[in-house]
Order: structure tokens, then sequence, then C-alpha cells
């Protein structure tokens, strides 16, 4: 399964995190450094829970177990919200 970020959903980045605007419903998050470096891994393209796992053990020296549970968690927050799309690993919705 791979992850992107939703249409409408505009990010801007600095030193300490980022904020994302969600458009369609008018809703603001704020993001620590680890979640910034995952959410410019999203915007980016297409990730897997794996990528967004990796980037956290790679990065900032998580357990590899617990990157791939902060990962997962990150990317059910980003859902709940409406923030991603999940898609296939051909393109289509999932």
């Amino acid at each position: 399964m791979l992850h992107r970020i939703s249409v409408g959903v505009r990010s801007s980045f600095n030193q300490d995190g980022a904020v994302a605007l969600d458009q369609q419903r008018n809703s603001i998050f704020n993001f620590n450094r680890s979640g910034a470096e995952l959410l410019r891994r999203l915007h980016s393209g297409a990730v897997s829970l794996e990528d967004l796992a990796k980037t956290l053990s790679d990065g900032h020296g998580v357990d590899p177990e617990m990157a791939l549970q902060d990962a997962s968690e990150f990317l059910q927050q980003l859902r709940t919200h409406g923030l991603i799309e999940c898609t296939d690993d051909k393109g289509s919705a999932a």
C-alpha cells in the first residue's frame, strides 16, 4: 500500500517542523521535525509505510521495529484527518 498527500493539502516547512493546511476542511495541523520529515516524503510522491519507517530509523536512530510502529501511527492519524490518500502499488485508490 502506498500513501500520498490528499488533493487540497498544502504544507509549509521550517527548521522547527511544518504546518499543513487542509483547504477543503479549513483545518491546520502542526508537525514536529520528525513529522515534518515524513510529511515532506509524502509530498514528494507515493511512499510505503516501510519507506517512512526507514526514514525514521536511518535519520533519527530509531529502532526499526519502533520506527515501523511510529510510522504506522503517524499514517493512521493523517488518514483520520483526511490528509493522505492510500493507493495500491499500481496507483489505484484503495
